[in-house]
């Protein structure tokens, strides 16, 4: 990931009142790229941090858009793989916390896409699992014939709320009709 890294002046700033990120977001991102690399495994605070980060400088900075399109459906995918009822609290929190971050930046990517933008949002899938039902963290697991499910599918609905608040369903709907009738169109 770190070949990915860039300092170039070449990799300026849209927005001037925030600056580019730190070495030690830099760092973070390439720590939790290299955990799903090699283990497929991604560290509870980093998940959360490491999206944090993303967020704040999806749309100025070109390592933050890539860590996003290359790491955060994995991040998002071994974090709702996670069955509630064998997890504490405080991992339960990042979990949830690292899908609301998640939800927030695919709002901010689809209004960005737009604005006049003709890139294709290669996250869209990521809102996609979040919203999937079937996720262990959603369903849970069934441990016996006589015990009801373990997961916790409010939290998928307070996900699609989320989405909601931030007008991401506005931004979806003008995305996909930007697309119509065109090649990007499926």
């Amino acid at each position: 990931f770190s070949r990915h890294i860039s300092n170039s002046p070449n990799d300026k700033s849209r927005n001037s009142s925030q600056s580019a990120p730190s070495q030690r977001t830099k760092s973070l991102w390439t720590e939790v790229a290299t955990g799903i690399d090699k283990n497929q495994t991604v560290v509870w605070k980093n998940a959360v941090d490491s999206l944090k980060e993303a967020l704040l400088f999806l749309l100025i900075s070109k390592d933050a858009r890539y860590f996003v399109e290359s790491y955060m459906k994995p991040v998002v995918s071994i974090l709702l793989e996670q069955q509630p009822s064998k997890i504490g609290q405080m991992e339960k929190n990042c979990v949830e916390e690292s899908l609301r971050l998640s939800v927030i930046i695919v709002a901010e990517d689809l209004k960005s896409k737009g604005d006049g933008d003709s890139s294709q949002c290669v996250i869209l899938d990521v809102l996609g699992m979040i919203f999937n039902r079937k996720k262990n963290y959603y369903k849970g697991s069934k441990p016996n014939w006589n015990v009801n499910l373990t997961g916790l599918p409010e939290i998928r609905t307070s996900m699609i709320n989320k989405f909601r608040s931030y007008r991401g369903f506005a931004a979806l709907s003008n995305y996909l009709s930007g697309r119509v009738m065109t090649s990007q169109f499926p």
